[in-house]
């Protein structure tokens, strides 16, 4: 499907510029949020012997493993697979939750009781806001993540969608500089695109051989300040 946009300036292609820099993240490529890598610290374990960290032990806490198995029955999900091969519906329903209620016989309780599970992003997200010693308690839980509306991309849609030589500026932006050198060095450019482009690409490609010259060829252009 083609797409139709304004026609962009230079400023549109800036992380730096209210023009050009993605509004929910405002150019960082990243938001706040809850880190599943810390959530599902073993991945290759099944649920019931303890892939999801942020969860009670099932193994050791026979009230939750009540739970987890009614879960589990209820939404089909096999308790003795590894995380990393459950297929994606049973991960969203671990991360997410789901309105369905469920009947849970804990133990020492003769009737069932009817429980919701909610997630792990939303109860822990919903923990953050209650408190800030909860949010404290949680600071392991929640970092830094890819930004939900660009991907890391850091720039609005258009300019993100724009392609020179088959590439985005997303993608030459996660290229190491050597990389970069070498894919503007290659362009080829008819003789309009030249009078246009000619000048800056002269100066792009010379301050990369300035950076390689100096050791720096492995940075790329979308590398953070904090990890320099």
């Amino acid at each position: 499907m083609s797409r139709t946009f304004e026609e962009l300036s230079p400023q549109n292609f800036s992380f730096n510029s209210p023009l050009g820099w993605c509004p929910a993240c405002e150019g960082l490529g990243t938001e706040r949020g809850t880190n599943q890598a810390v959530l599902i610290a073993s991945p290759e374990a099944s649920l019931l012997a303890g892939a999801v960290s942020a969860w009670p032990d099932p193994r050791k806490n026979d009230a939750f493993r009540a739970f987890l198995e009614a879960f589990a029955r209820e939404f089909d999900i096999p308790l003795d697979v590894p995380w990393y091969q459950l297929d994606s519906r049973h991960q969203r329903l671990v991360l997410y939750g789901s309105e369905r209620w469920i009947e849970v016989t804990l133990p020492g309780s003769s009737a069932p009781a009817k429980l919701q599970y909610k997630g792990l992003y939303p109860a822990i997200e919903e923990a953050a806001r209650v408190s800030y010693s909860y949010r404290l308690q949680l600071q392991d839980l929640i970092g830094e993540k890819p930004c939900s509306v660009c991907g890391g991309d850091r720039v609005r849609d258009d300019a993100a969608a724009v392609r020179l030589g088959g590439m985005t500026l997303p993608q030459t932006s996660r290229l190491p500089l050597n990389e970069v050198l070498e894919f503007l060095e290659q362009l080829k450019l008819n003789k309009e695109q030249q009078k246009i482009a000619g000048d800056l690409l002269h100066e792009a490609t010379h301050r990369l051989r300035f950076l390689i010259d100096v050791g720096l060829h492995y940075l790329t252009l979308d590398r953070g300040m904090p990890t320099l």
